[in-house]
């Protein structure tokens, strides 16, 4: 019975957290968004703009220049997600304490998000018109990935809900 309620927690909060926090939506590769950090996506989508040797060096220059600063925000968010769900799933239910711990993630993820923002922009001055439009449309595709995950969520949760309720509401 433990397992199933602490499951159920686990997909409440992922299922909840896509649906209610309009955050950057998910990569289809890897189900990976560079906000949170793998930045793999962003590498993903800069191998398919055809890019030529100098603009590569220069996207390697960029990507070094912010090495270091997003290795230890990525390590950190890692850490503050670890204890936001440690909080979470913390045998006496404190508020205040979960309510720190995401508090402290929001803050390092919204680091990152800027981070990230500023490399794109940098990268988006290297490319042709041509390749920023395709960089564009192919970013686009998360939003369109991120609906079909809240509406997958939205539906498992309302599944659930519709076979378990015994409330007369």
């Amino acid at each position: 019975m433990k397992n199933k309620v602490i499951y159920l927690s686990i997909f409440l909060a992922v299922g909840l957290t896509a649906t209610i926090i309009h955050a950057r939506p998910f990569s289809k590769w890897r189900n990976c968004a560079p906000h949170d950090g793998c930045g793999i996506s962003m590498i993903h989508h800069l191998k398919a703009l055809d890019l030529s040797k100098e603009q590569k060096g220069k996207i390697a220059i960029i990507l070094k220049g912010v090495r270091s600063e997003a290795t230890s925000l990525v390590d950190d968010l890692a850490e503050s997600h670890t204890a936001v769900a440690n909080e979470i799933h913390s045998d006496s239910f404190s508020e205040t304490a979960i309510r720190a711990a995401s508090t402290n993630h929001a803050a390092i993820k919204e680091d990152l998000t800027v981070l990230i923002a500023h490399v794109l922009a940098d990268i988006k001055e290297t490319l042709t018109p041509d390749q920023e439009i395709e960089l564009n449309s192919l970013l686009s595709e998360f939003g369109e990935t991120m609906d079909t995950k809240k509406d997958f969520a939205r539906l498992r949760i309302n599944k659930w809900i519709e076979r378990h309720d015994t409330s007369d509401n």
